[in-house]
């Protein structure tokens, strides 16, 4: 699922509670506002319309885009003192979680491609529909421009002068329409249908000239856009429906205003409405109309005649939907505060000394909730279930890291993936916790500290990238939707390959495919041993291929001629080669720059060997 469609599919998700609010709301305030000016009840209803459309552009720019780094294994490694090869727990999925695994988040989060699809198919339609309306106003325009002026020209000079309008508006009769009109934004003109308009005395039309240049003052043709817009790109949420008839009921109402207060009588323009009714066959809904809104409503309220409904039920209605909806909210909030979820656990779990002596490392997940973590030292259990830098923990005693042990356990369903996107403590990595806590009797706290840091940054001035930093053209996700779960574990790249997809550390090499450079970040910090910080500006995804000495450079084995080169796992080390600094400059055109900066730290307060099994 590419980043676009996942920030669309959630906003599109959290718009249903968002406009449900919103709209109820509005509804609130429009009620305690019935005895205002139509001009009050139209401002806020615009204004509900347009927090609707903020809320939606605030959640798309407030959605986390998915990361790019889909591999579900990450290995860093390192140099100890003692030369051996060190790997930063890397974790193997093997199989995808069940269904019972699989959160509310998750779910919906699987069905966002069909949600984002299937409003992309609406808003077409409606594009279509909008697109054909134009057309037609278009259409209708140009024919207005062509024509003769109306009779009632002069008129309407008048009517447009005491409304304080400092253009002349152009007045046309046509055939081709049913009802008044005004067409047009840039150059608006006002449609009077020829059929109708004889029917009416001369006060009459007088009124209906002031209706529809009051619509040209308001610059309702802009906010009808508007109204469009939302219905066209939040079709599916009734809110939207419901607050945009309310616009268009209170903008006639508006209007209405001025027409009763140019001609004098409501009763006479009143009447002028009901014929005007008579005579409509249709609407085009982007022009604004003399018989738009609700014409009994119109009417009633002209004469000021009361509406039949009983607006103390309506407030009473209202009043219970906002409590109901504020309550199951408040309700929610105080049940995950005050109930928090019990931390996850191990069913049973074994942990032996490992005693092969050697530095072979790995830890598994597989079906039916089993958990294998062989020959891995504490320190690498704490900084992986806790995500931690090697700089963020401290006061660890050394045993931590030299003794190394054996844990085979076992979970109740299904273990999830081994860390969440969104950067909570996942699932595997609480049950890690309660388990260090349980046998290794850990106890921690966390406080910030001041610790040297390094700043990536690009190292030319120009900006060029090295020549083995370069943009992929690999969809991760793509491939890794259709990769079939389960199988063996990925294995590390040959000498000289390159991953499409994923991230691998040597010793003394980093190779990356279809990575974002938050993934070199991280596995730059393992390498150097500082927090490092991506100031580079870099986005999207990238190839990487770097490779430095180390350090420490491994001893030769006893024995073995001094012209020997060296050799780590099939890969010979070249002892002069460049350093990582110098590396990430020559290849990568980065670097990296030393200054303080704070980072939460893990205090070790409290840790012991495991008890025996």
């Amino acid at each position: 699922m590419s980043a676009w469609m996942h920030v669309a599919g959630w906003a599109l998700v959290h718009f249903v509670w968002q406009g449900t609010v919103v709209a109820l709301v509005a509804a609130l305030v429009l009620h305690l506002c019935r005895r205002r000016t139509a001009s009050v009840r139209y401002l806020i209803a615009c204004g509900a319309m347009v927090a609707m459309l903020f809320a939606v552009v605030m959640t798309a720019a407030l959605v986390e885009a998915p990361s790019a780094n889909l591999t579900a294994t990450r290995a860093s490694v390192r140099t100890t003192a003692d030369g051996r090869v060190d790997v930063f727990l890397p974790i193997q999925i093997n199989e995808a979680p069940s269904p019972a695994t699989v959160s509310n988040a998750q779910r919906v989060e699987m069905l966002l491609p069909w949600i984002v699809s299937a409003w992309l198919f609406g808003v077409i339609v409606l594009l279509a529909r909008v697109g054909a309306g134009w057309w037609r106003v278009h259409r209708l325009h140009t024919l207005a421009l062509s024509s003769m002026r109306s009779t009632w020209q002069t008129a309407g000079n008048h009517i447009a002068f005491r409304l304080g309008l400092s253009r002349l508006i152009r007045i046309v009769e046509l055939s081709h329409v049913d009802v008044p009109l005004v067409v047009g934004c840039l150059r608006p003109i006002v449609v009077l249908p020829i059929a109708a308009i004889s029917q009416l005395n001369a006060a009459q039309v007088e009124a209906i000239l002031a209706h529809e240049l009051a619509h040209v003052r308001r610059h309702d043709y802009l906010v009808n856009l508007m109204q469009t817009l939302a219905e066209t790109l939040l079709f599916y949420h009734p809110a939207v429906w419901w607050l945009s008839a309310r616009i268009r009921d209170e903008r006639e109402h508006c209007c209405d205003d001025v027409a009763v207060a140019v001609c004098g009588d409501p009763v006479g323009y009143a009447a002028a409405l009901a014929e005007l009714e008579a005579w409509r066959s249709g609407e085009l809904s982007l022009a604004a109309a003399a018989t738009g809104g609700s014409l009994l409503n119109r009417v009633r309220r002209i004469l000021r005649v009361e509406i039949s409904d009983d607006s103390r039920t309506s407030a009473l209605t209202i009043g219970l939907a906002v409590l109901a909806v504020v309550g199951a909210l408040g309700h929610n909030v105080m049940a995950q505060t005050s109930a928090p979820a019990e931390t996850p656990k191990f069913e049973v779990a074994s942990v032996r000394p490992n005693t092969s002596g050697d530095n072979k490392e790995s830890a598994r997940t597989f079906p039916g909730g089993r958990y294998e973590a062989i020959n891995i030292p504490p320190r690498l259990l704490i900084i992986n279930s806790y995500g931690l830098q090697e700089q963020q923990m401290v006061g660890a005693p050394d045993w931590i890291a030299s003794e190394r042990f054996d844990i085979v356990a076992k979970a109740e369903g299904e273990i999830g993936p081994p860390v969440n996107r969104d950067g909570s403590p996942s699932s595997l990595q609480l049950m890690i916790r309660a388990l260090l806590e349980e046998r290794f009797k850990l106890k921690v706290h966390r406080e910030p500290r001041e610790v040297p840091i390094y700043v990536l940054v690009l190292a030319r001035p120009d900006g060029r990238l090295g020549r083995e930093l370069k943009p992929s053209t690999t969809d991760c996700a793509a491939l890794k939707a259709a990769k079939p779960s389960g199988g063996a574990p990925p294995e590390p790249p040959k000498p000289g390959e390159r991953p499409r997809c994923g991230a691998w550390v040597g010793f003394g090499e980093l190779i990356a495919g279809g990575q974002p450079l938050l993934e070199l970040v991280s596995l730059l910090a393992g390498t150097v041993g500082r927090s490092v910080v991506d100031r580079t500006g870099l986005k999207g995804t990238y190839d990487i291929y770097l490779k430095w000495t180390p350090d420490r450079v491994l001893q030769r084995a006893a024995g073995a001629p001094v012209g020997d080169p060296i050799r780590v796992n099939g890969v010979e080390i070249d002892p002069n080669g460049p350093s990582i600094f110098t590396a990430l400059q020559e290849q990568l055109g980065l670097k990296l720059e030393s200054e303080r900066g704070t980072v939460e730290a893990l205090v070790i307060d409290h840790i012991e060997r495991p008890s025996p099994d």
